[in-house]
């Protein structure tokens, strides 16, 4: 990953002025990448499943792609301009579709429900545990047990529904921006 791409700067507040529609694309394009590749490493691990060896690492990842899309998303909502919109649209089909192929994610599937029958889900604590739940229950509402022909009519339902709801959201923010209330009398400010 590009160290001179500002999104990938953590350390501070993100550095908006300095972020430009060419940095997100290929910053997501390295970023989602580089999570398959380290979901593949954990998810290939034989070593045994813990918290710390699985969870952690998995939580490390999710926290840098939102570190890492925040600041579009913001920038979208706020500096909207046409080269931004492009981007964000095809982006946000990536992201929509890594997060369908993740929940779908056999091997991570199998690795959670590892860790929620080994001995160490019993000492984790309530806030561990109900993650665990949670999880579980987010791959069965991605379509985990749907077999292969529902599970890619679910993603693509999946990506279909975000394409929608970003185009409700601009149009939407076009409408916002094109209205105008030209007043001429004082009588019709009171």
């Amino acid at each position: 990953m590009n160290k001179n791409n500002p999104l990938f700067d953590f350390s501070g507040l993100p550095r908006f002025n300095e972020i430009q529609p060419g940095f997100i694309d290929s910053g997501l394009y390295d970023l989602l990448n580089d999570n398959r590749n380290q979901i593949d490493a954990l998810t290939a691990d034989e070593n045994g499943v813990s918290w710390e060896t699985f969870i952690t690492p998995l939580e490390d990842l999710s926290d840098r792609l939102d570190r890492f899309w925040a600041p579009v998303s913001h920038l979208n909502a706020v500096k909207h301009s046409e080269s931004l919109r492009e981007v964000y649209d095809s982006c946000l089909t990536r992201l929509t579709e890594y997060a369908a192929e993740m929940g779908q994610n056999e091997h991570l599937y199998k690795k959670f429900v590892e860790l929620k029958n080994s001995p160490e889900y019993d000492s984790l604590n309530l806030a561990q545990q109900k993650f665990l739940q949670n999880e579980m229950r987010d791959f069965r509402l991605s379509g985990i047990d749907l077999d292969r022909p529902a599970r890619d009519k679910f993603r693509q339902i999946s990506v279909d529904l975000s394409e929608l709801g970003n185009r409700l959201s601009q149009n939407l923010l076009d409408a916002t921006d094109a209205w105008i209330l030209h007043i001429t009398e004082q009588k019709e400010l009171g």
